[in-house]
């Protein structure tokens, strides 16, 4: 999850205007969570303070796609 947040931080995944949007009121939580110097067990807390898992499943919806393409190009590349 933590990787998932640093790379749409960093602008590896490119989420959409709504996407953006909903991730914009959880910036500073989300920094955090993809800081490495900040330890596990208050990334823990970060994400069990959320209400509704709303953070999650936007970050989710960001990252998952991403990562299912990059899986598939991988794997097609393999194969050849």
């Amino acid at each position: 999850m933590c990787e998932c947040i640093d790379n749409v931080l960093r602008g590896n995944v490119k989420p959409t205007a709504g996407q953006k949007r909903r991730l914009k009121k959880h910036v500073h939580v989300l920094a955090n969570l993809a800081d490495s110097k900040i330890d596990w067990t208050k990334k823990q807390k970060f994400l069990k303070t959320q209400q509704g898992g709303a953070l999650v499943g936007t970050v989710l919806g960001v990252a998952l796609p991403a990562l299912i393409q990059f899986l598939a190009s991988q794997i097609a590349a393999a194969r050849k």
